[in-house]
């Protein structure tokens, strides 16, 4: 029974998110906001869905099929039917066009056996040829790879014979390859319908095969061997310069998001691999990048604690710091910590990003609070909306600055915030008294 109520559970999310699919795929096609598709519409998703090309006049004749209230379009109800149709009409397409493809694919095979048949003797003699050319450059690398493993305990040696056998299996592949390529083309022409009067070679050209394989075999293994030696003298040596160069620009671009929760740790890391990544191969600009996220993440730390701190006590920065009014120099700053857990040294970096002449004037990275608007709402000129009058409507997606915390408005039970939105300034409503979130804070 629990198997079945999980089951059940399941099959009732799919159904649900099936239908936000299609709902959202309606809407996103709906171009009249009414509710319904009308023919440029269904043009366009049948272009961009089902890679369908409709004429207006063809999706007219859908519409109307789909539209038995007459309302002048595809109802959402009738949104599946429509997919139905129109992957029906996909259907239809790609399976003209594979037959239409299958048959140019037909003749162009035919115009290229007829025009590479005679070619398929010169293949065999060519692939013969290069075979003969291959062998005894095959014979050098198996000497060599003798010399590699005799040498494996000597690393400055072991250096010397890598390059000279990467040296001659770059000179030996290429004519053993093509010695292949050669043979496997002939005997793909006598495989052919139309080649079966070369019947009689495939044993020779089977047996070439067999020897080409044979020496790229060898060839190979040598190959294999070079690369093993190699890596083994620089692996170590590149695995801990990568890991320390990786480590310390990830942490230092993981800071950019963390949440208040994991910074401090996470910047620990980060500290520890910017030190230890000076010597890693990293480069001057990747090093300055690395540092500047540090102390822009710092800052972005040191605003989400004062901003607590200005929600707890429901006061502007400038209540907060009225020093700041003026600007800060060093000493002036510091203050800023006083009530504050913050660690040691941190907002002495923080004064140094922001200093400029050392002083620091513009609080904004520290203060200011951005709202994403999600739902349309009033801003009124004062805090109380029994008795203020509306500055604007924001609108969904409105983006709205603040340098206040949001306060209660004990009249009506909600939380009212002092924005500024489009060079106006007034108050609007974070959540309503019903639980309604209309302000989303953001950063």
């Amino acid at each position: 029974e629990k198997l079945q109520a999980e089951l059940r559970v399941k099959l009732e999310k799919e159904k649900e998110e099936k239908a936000a699919a299609q709902k959202a795929l309606f809407t996103k096609y709906d171009s009249t906001a009414a509710g319904k598709l009308i023919a440029v519409d269904v043009v366009a998703l049948a272009q961009e869905e089902h890679d369908v090309p409709l004429t207006e006049e063809e999706a007219a004749e859908i519409v109307g099929a789909l539209d038995p209230s007459k309302i002048g379009g595809v109802a959402e109800a009738k949104m599946q039917a429509l997919q139905n149709k129109l992957k029906v009409k996909a259907d239809i397409l790609r399976k003209k066009a594979k037959e239409a493809k299958e048959a140019q694919q037909r003749q162009e095979a035919e115009a290229k056996r007829s025009e590479t048949l005679t070619l398929i003797k010169a293949m065999i003699e060519d692939g013969t040829k290069k075979c003969e050319e291959a062998t005894p450059k095959v014979n050098e690398v198996e000497e060599l790879s003798k010399l590699l493993k005799a040498t494996s305990t000597h690393p400055t040696l072991k250096a010397e014979k890598v390059t000279e056998a990467n040296d001659l299996v770059a000179a030996v592949q290429p004519v053993v390859t093509a010695a292949r390529e050669a043979l496997r083309e002939a005997m793909d022409r006598c495989k052919e319908d139309d080649c079966e009067a070369f019947q009689d070679t495939k044993g020779e050209i089977t047996k070439l095969l067999t020897r080409v394989s044979v020496l790229q075999s060898k060839v190979g293994i040598v190959s294999k061997l070079a690369v093993s030696v190699k890596e083994e003298l620089v692996e170590k040596e590149a695995k801990m310069r990568s890991s320390r160069k990786t480590k310390a620009i990830k942490t230092a671009a993981a800071l950019l998001t963390a949440d208040k929760g994991t910074f401090l740790e996470l910047l620990k890391f980060n500290e520890a691999h910017m030190e230890r990544a000076k010597g890693a191969g990293v480069t001057e600009e990747e090093l300055a990048k690395g540092m500047a996220d540090q102390a822009s993440a710092k800052v972005r730390y040191v605003g989400f604690v004062i901003k607590d701190a200005m929600a707890k006590q429901e006061k502007s920065f400038e209540e907060l710091y009225p020093a700041a009014a003026d600007g800060m120099d060093k000493e002036a700053f510091a203050q800023v910590g006083a009530g504050l857990e913050l660690p040691d040294g941190l907002l002495d970096a923080v004064f140094e990003k922001l200093q400029v002449d050392g002083k620091v004037t513009d609080f904004t990275p520290l203060s200011q609070q951005k709202y994403k608007v999600l739902k349309e709402c009033p801003m009124h000129d004062g805090i109380d909306v029994l008795k203020s009058k509306k500055v604007k409507m924001l609108a969904v997606g409105d983006m709205l600055t603040t340098n206040r915390a949001p306060v209660a408005d004990p009249k009506l039970g909600v939380q009212r915030v002092n924005v500024v939105s489009g060079g106006k300034e007034g108050w609007a409503t974070v959540k309503g008294n019903q639980g309604t979130v209309f302000l989303e804070p953001v950063g």
